[in-house]
């Protein structure tokens, strides 16, 4: 079937712009092959620039696009941001509904008790939520000393009361020759089991200071960026890493200060330093969003 040089002006704006299928590419070409006025339009389309087009000035639609954009943006920023920081209260409620409150020594406490195995058992009341345990080999080499403390929590003693402990301080049916329970006032250790291993004098457990030693290099970090900062402060790129990093030890400082306040001594190191770490993580994922939230107004309004 012949086509017609109108039907075939009507496809060669497709075949132009390369969008039309391969059977209407062949059939375009065919009829082109005897028929120069169609071959001569095609040339003419093809020369045709995108000056000779109108142009739109009106800038509404691109501006109502960039905001609706930024808007997006605000939203999505602010709904991450209002996350993270429900993730940080969460983690500080729980860490204070947690907090080890330690129960000074009384027979109500804690019971030790010998069986027939020769196995030592330690009872706890149900007051009792956690408990500690410490072993040193004696040092006339006669057995093991134990230092055990207990504690309870905000949580324990006013939501849910746990049910009494028991544990084998020897399960392997080692000696044991003395069982201490430690304060944490700083008063001498009590001996509730065996022989007293110092009989001229009083046993003191001491309360773990590493959270203090991580405390003073997060406090060095934070002074040394900082001085960094200020010495490389026109430097676009060095000020922008240097802020990220210093903010890491600043997010710790602070996960610190929530935590355990000024006190940097703790019977319970590794309980302490990880719900530190559970404010340090959202803290800093919160300042670096607020910081790329800046960075975004300043490119938008031009001041960076």
């Amino acid at each position: 079937m012949k086509v017609s040089c109108k039907i075939i002006r009507d496809l060669l704006p497709l075949y132009a712009e390369d969008i039309a299928s391969k059977d209407t590419c062949l059939m375009v070409e065919k009829h082109m092959e005897s028929c120069p006025s169609c071959r001569k339009e095609l040339e003419e389309m093809k020369t045709k620039t995108v000056e000779n087009l109108p142009m739109d000035r009106d800038a509404r639609p691109l501006k109502k696009l960039k905001h609706t954009l930024f808007k997006n943006k605000l939203k999505t920023i602010a709904f991450t941001v209002l996350l993270t920081l429900l993730v940080t209260i969460t983690a500080i409620t729980i860490a204070n509904l947690t907090t080890p409150n330690y129960i000074p020594y009384s027979k109500d406490v804690v019971n030790i008790s010998e069986n027939h195995d020769g196995t030592i058992a330690a009872e706890f009341s149900k007051e009792v939520t956690g408990y500690d345990l410490q072993r040193y080999l004696a040092e006339d080499q006669s057995g093991f000393t134990v230092h055990i403390t207990a504690w309870n929590t905000f949580w324990s003693r006013n939501i849910v009361q746990s049910a009494p402990q028991r544990i084998v301080l020897n399960p392997e049916g080692e000696k044991v020759s003395a069982v201490y329970y430690y304060q944490t006032d700083g008063s001498s250790d009590v001996l509730i089991y065996g022989k007293n291993q110092v009989p001229d004098g009083g046993i003191t457990t001491l309360p773990r200071l590493v959270l203090g030693y991580y405390l003073i290099l997060a406090l060095i970090l934070f002074i040394l960026f900082t001085l960094l900062l200020l010495i490389f402060y026109r430097s676009k790129r060095a000020r922008y890493w240097l802020v990220r990093i210093a903010a890491l030890p600043a997010s710790y400082i602070i996960g610190h200060l929530l935590i355990r306040g000024s006190i940097s001594s703790t019977y319970h190191a590794a309980r302490d330093f990880i719900a530190i770490l559970a404010i340090v993580v959202p803290l800093y994922i919160v300042f670096l969003l607020a910081l790329a939230l800046i960075d975004y107004y300043r490119r938008k309004t031009g001041k960076a």
